[in-house]
């Protein structure tokens, strides 16, 4: 099991091809979802993502999941926006999360 961030304060310190999740809270029932902004060549995300409700309830949040694999070391970025996708203006929220991938 990959091991899941939240905290973008926190430096995420993983190895080349060992997998990671960031976990977000999210409530796609409003419009907004999370997207991951990120160098192309350092890291590969999961076609998968997926959406963990809090409750059963209708509307309820939850936790938004993102996994990538590092393919390269050094230090990079994982720019988060939680945006509606049809608004052009800025995100609502924006995390940087920093990665240090070693061999």
């Amino acid at each position: 099991m990959p091991k899941i961030y939240s905290n973008p304060e926190i430096t995420i310190e993983v190895k080349v091809g060992e997998s990671f999740m960031i976990s977000l809270e999210s409530n796609p029932t409003t419009g907004f979802t999370w997207s991951a902004e990120y160098d192309l060549s350092v890291f590969e995300e999961s076609k998968t993502r997926r959406f963990i409700p809090i409750s059963k309830a209708l509307g309820a949040g939850g936790k938004e999941l993102f996994e990538f694999m590092p393919k390269r070391a050094g230090l990079s970025y994982i720019i988060m926006k939680y945006t509606r996708s049809w608004e052009i203006k800025a995100p609502l929220k924006t995390l940087n999360f920093k990665v240090e991938i070693k061999k």
